[in-house]
């Protein structure tokens, strides 16, 4: 395919300079611009038209010179030309004609211009061209002897993708190639700059070696020197830099194509990349295997988001590795023995993944230890969590999924989960993880998660169990100290709207329950409060509830519970010990934790205080107590009037 399009550009090369010099003789070739344009077209196997003035010199060289050339664009795309050249001007070698050889010794060119596209469908309008150039069967009627020297002004590439609103543009600046000829090699020299999303510059320099055969196909290219100059931010003078060198061979015979050495070097930063593919009816296909190592990730990042990445730890975002093989073929990329190295933490995985028109990922992941809490930055902001997050799920929705993640140990927030393995599935609607498992201090955690990817903002279903967790560990991960210590098992389901707490807990709307066992309140005592609440004349005692080395010991609790609108509502709670029994119900308010709650307290014979005339008038008897206030600062008031109502009664009617 590539000698035919070779040929056919050879062919509307030397039809052009033959028909122009041949007008020259007679008439002035501008008359007759619409049958060199003709001749040109059917050269090409496309529509081509010159524009402007032409103009024919012979002496001292046979030489051509044309304002423009324009090839036109497929019907349904832009009305600008596929492709335009501006100033052509070239200049013919007398004798190799008289041998039948076109020989060129320069070509010149101010500027050329190439305009693909795809349309909203996600068509291109450049394989039609390519294939009205490859169904040219004429051979061009001189042998091509080669064009010494070739300097071309600027040439744009001008990429515009209507489906996926990206807009790229390619700009090389005097290029400059030397001796382009059958069997020669072949040096070319350029400036250049690329524009765009997502990259939006790199500036660079290009120098490359060609081995062409007899056909002007390259056998072999290397490139010497590719120097890159990135950079990310149009805000913002930072760039990153680096260097790019490779060898290509090429065998159009057995259509095959070999990288033997692409190495991209920056400061501490280190790339290699090295593939044997072909081509044929199935397609292009192709593998290999690459390799990076950058040891200074975390300046890198710094200069492209324009901020200290500022994780807690100094010492992480340091260093990255990553290896692995790699095959394509049939639209299918397979990733074996992936393995990505960040500071300490290691992932390995592998990755079969179907594209085209209905994207389907099937992938395996494992990774044996990761502390989150490293690489959260100080002062996170929401909103970066909340693009994070959109990123993401923008990028799963359409796609098909069907992996199995683990993870060894996840530290996060303090909190540690263990033994961690979970399936995420997806139809390119519904992002779903179920099950989820992981071991949590001495327990088992049991969810499921979906999210359906049809609108935003997104929202979360989810159903978990936890059966066995020793509470206490989490509360002092979080909050530096247990304020209860007990078995639990709890059990929610429902759903939330958005990525941050402040969203989550809003929409929050979930039942659940809860149960504790064999535990202990820390730093309250009940028994304190109460002998402190009740007159001394009844055998109260001066005390003080609310202290480091207090405790309330019970048997167990047990409770319904429920969100909404940003409260948590419990209706129905029991608890009780040998001492005491308890019902309660009341709401917290999760956005001031403002607690609203009411506990019956029933004191029975196990009571244990130091006053046994205050044991006498309590046994039995129900106290209420109402909790009220925020959590810091908590309000507990004691309604004895009413629990010993039923006492000063009794003492009466002994009186009488």
């Amino acid at each position: 395919m590539l000698r035919r399009i070779a040929l056919s550009l050879l062919t509307f090369l030397v039809l052009v300079g033959l028909v122009i010099i041949a007008a020259w003789w007679f008439v002035d070739p501008n008359d007759h611009r619409d049958a060199i344009s003709r001749h040109a077209s059917e050269a090409l196997g496309h529509p081509v038209a010159l524009q402007g003035n032409i103009r024919v010199d012979l002496l001292p060289l046979p030489t051509i010179t044309v304002d423009s050339v324009v090839i036109a664009n497929v019907e349904g795309y832009a009305d600008a030309p596929f492709a335009e050249a501006s100033g052509l001007h070239a200049a013919i070698r007398p004798l190799p004609l008289l041998a039948g050889d076109l020989a060129l010794s320069v070509i010149h060119v101010d500027g050329i211009t190439v305009r693909p596209e795809r349309n909203p469908e996600g068509e291109a309008n450049w394989p039609p061209i390519i294939e009205a150039m490859v169904e040219q069967d004429e051979d061009p009627p001189l042998a091509f002897d080669g064009i010494g020297d070739t300097r071309i002004g600027t040439v744009t590439v001008d990429y515009a993708d209507h489906q996926g609103d990206i807009r790229q543009r390619l700009t090389l600046h005097d290029t400059d190639v030397d001796r382009l000829g059958a069997g020669s090699e072949t040096s070319v020299n350029a400036t250049w700059q690329a524009e765009g999303t997502p990259f939006n510059r790199i500036d660079g320099d290009l120098a490359m070696r060609l081995v062409l055969d007899d056909a002007l196909i390259p056998r072999t290219v290397e490139i010497t020197g590719l120097r890159l100059d990135w950079t990310p931010d149009p805000e913002r003078p930072d760039s990153l830099a680096a260097d790019l060198s490779a060898h290509i061979e090429f065998s159009p015979d057995d259509h095959a194509v070999s990288l033997a050495d692409l190495t991209l070097t920056a400061d501490a930063l280190e790339a290699g990349l090295r593939m044997d593919g072909a081509w044929g009816d199935a397609g292009f296909t192709a593998f290999g295997t690459f390799t990076i190592l950058d040891v200074a990730l975390r300046d890198r990042l710094h200069t492209l988001i324009g901020d200290d990445p500022d994780a807690e730890d100094p010492s992480a975002l340091q260093r990255l590795s990553a290896e692995g093989a790699f095959q394509w073929q049939r639209q299918r990329l397979n990733l074996d023995a992936l393995r990505v190295e960040l500071d300490d933490s290691i992932l390995d995985a592998t990755v079969d993944a179907r594209l085209g028109t209905e994207p389907f990922w099937e992938f395996e992941a494992g990774l044996d230890t990761i502390d989150v809490e490293r690489y959260t930055p100080r002062g996170f902001d929401p909103d970066t969590v909340r693009a994070v997050s959109r990123f993401i799920l923008d990028a799963v929705t359409g796609v098909g999924l069907d992996g199995t993640v683990t993870v060894d140990t996840l530290k996060a927030n303090g909190l540690e989960f263990d033994a961690i393995e979970g399936v995420v599935r997806s139809r390119g609607d519904e992002l779903i993880v179920q099950p989820l498992e992981a071991s949590l201090y001495g327990g088992s955690y049991h969810g499921t998660f979906s999210v359906p990817l049809n609108g935003q903002p997104y929202s979360v279903w989810f159903d978990q169990r936890i059966e066995g967790m020793a509470l206490a560990p989490p509360l002092n991960a979080l909050f530096d100290w247990a304020v209860i210590e007990a078995e639990t098992d709890t059990y929610w389901s429902g759903s939330f709207t958005g990525m941050h707490w402040p969203d989550i807990r809003d929409s929050l709307d979930a039942e659940g329950t809860l149960a504790l066992r064999e535990g202990r309140i820390n730093r309250f005592s009940l028994t304190r409060l109460i002998e402190d609440a009740v007159p001394v004349a009844l055998g109260g005692i001066d005390q003080a509830p609310f202290t480091r080395d207090a405790t309330t010991p019970f048997d167990r609790f047990s409770g319904e519970l429920a969100v909404a609108d940003g409260v948590l509502t419990n209706p129905d709670a029991r608890a009780g010990s040998d001492y005491f029994s308890v019902g309660g119900s009341g709401d917290l308010d999760l956005a001031q934790l403002e607690l609203d709650y009411r506990i019956d307290l029933t004191i029975i014979d196990a009571f244990e205080t130091e006053s046994e005339e205050l044991l006498e008038v309590l046994r039995g008897v129900t106290i209420p107590l109402q909790l009220h206030g925020p959590l810091t600062d908590l309000d507990v008031q004691v309604d004895l009037e009413q629990a010993l109502s039923g006492h000063d009664d009794d003492n009466d009617e002994d009186g009488d």
